[in-house]
């Protein structure tokens, strides 16, 4: 015969609420990453739009203001901080989600500027500059997590790129809406 008294059922009842509050505790800490991960897309989100030289150097590339370059004329100019800014901007956030800060899911947003830049042949080529100079001057490379990025994500034909993008960031962009209500109220 099994012989069971209060104080096993009292130790039930208490491993019991241990269990429910842990599973709880669980629950609340994989809630705080969400919102944590959903707050740092928007800020960084915020800051893309907000930062005039960002947004500057962007609109230039995309409507094809910025045209071929020659390095030595280009190096020191404000043209090239702002290159560099925006470029610094992006593997940031590709930094970032190689450290599994962001997913791939957060990416989307900043996928098709990020495409649209590294698509340009402008910026290829100063890319592919400070590749050959680091490369001589043996220092470190520059925007490395960016090229990575747009490597694998990217390496599809421009068109078939910018035609799913464009389609994935109207969703994105019309639910951004409804997560970022959330973290405003």
């Amino acid at each position: 015969m099994i012989d069971i008294n209060v104080g096993d059922i009292i130790n039930a009842c208490l491993l019991f609420l241990t269990l429910v509050g842990l599973t709880f505790t669980a629950y609340q800490l994989i809630q705080t990453k969400a919102i944590n991960r959903a707050q740092l897309v928007k800020e960084l989100y915020l800051q893309m739009y907000s930062d005039d030289y960002i947004r500057e150097i962007f609109y230039r590339i995309e409507w094809s203001d910025y045209t071929h370059i020659d390095i030595f004329q280009f190096r020191g100019t404000e043209t090239e901080q702002m290159t560099d800014r925006l470029l610094s901007f992006y593997e940031t956030i590709c930094n970032m989600y190689y450290r599994k800060s962001l997913t791939r899911e957060d990416m989307l947003i900043f996928d098709y500027e990020m495409m649209r830049v590294f698509q340009h042949p402008s910026i290829r080529e100063y890319l592919s500059f400070l590749e050959k100079w680091q490369d001589n001057v043996e220092v470190g490379k520059s925007y490395s997590y960016y090229k990575c990025y747009c490597r694998e994500y990217f390496s599809q034909s421009e068109k078939g790129i910018t035609r799913k993008h464009r389609y994935k960031s109207m969703i994105i962009q019309k639910t951004i809406g409804r997560h970022l209500k959330v973290f405003c109220l």
